[in-house]
């Protein structure tokens, strides 16, 4: 109606993505981490979590008796080798069994392994709580707008409006303290599963 075009036909099909992950995801051995896993996992927008607040990130996890496992977002890596050579260099002295920076992005086990995932405007979230059941935590990094126009429609983007049921979201300088927010998830995780499968069935069709 706002572009004044066609009424289009509508196809009651499903999301095919989210339905191979959950069967992906159903069809693993499920083994409790020694260690609890956290799995920082950035959008590549402008102010995304790679280039706004990483040190602070690492800082606030690093030591706290967490695997920790980095995932950048795969444009980063293809579209700024530099930027990437010097972040493996930063952190080339933590670098560990409970410390990774992954770059390779054939498979998908760290997504579905993690016990928590770090984010800021990425779609991985929802890839992550919807398959897993487990809950997200979001920085509150500069908002991602693909479509500059989106406010031209009055509904509120599932985006904005999911960040807070299936999970917490923070600013920016409360990273540093993160590791609260991070063991208060990771405490209240069966209640975070019962939100986000009430919100999947809500929301997702023919699943």
């Amino acid at each position: 109606k706002l572009r004044h075009t066609k009424k289009k036909r509508i196809i009651e099909c499903g999301y095919g993505l989210i339905d191979n992950m959950i069967a992906a995801y159903n069809a693993l051995d499920k083994v409790e981490n020694e260690k609890k896993t956290i799995l920082i996992a950035p959008s590549w927008q402008y102010d995304n979590l790679m280039d706004s607040c990483l040190d602070d990130l690492v800082s606030g996890l690093y030591g706290c008796g967490y695997r920790v496992v980095i995932r950048p977002h795969p444009q980063d890596v293809r579209r700024f080798p530099v930027q990437m050579k010097e972040i493996l260099e930063r952190y080339q002295d933590k670098l560990s069994e409970d410390f990774v920076i992954e770059t390779d992005f054939s498979s998908n086990v760290t997504v579905y392994t993690a016990d928590l995932l770090i984010t800021d405007w990425s779609g991985i979230s929802f890839e992550f709580c919807f398959t897993t059941g487990k809950p997200c935590l979001f920085i509150n990094t500069q908002l991602k707008v693909v479509n500059s126009d989106y406010k031209k429609i009055p509904l509120v983007p599932f985006d904005i409006t999911a960040r807070s049921k299936v999970g917490r979201q923070i600013e920016k300088s409360e990273v540093r303290q993160i590791a609260a927010v991070v063991d208060e998830l990771l405490t209240h995780q069966e209640e975070y599963r019962e939100r986000i499968e009430d919100l999947r069935q809500k929301h997702f069709y023919n699943l």
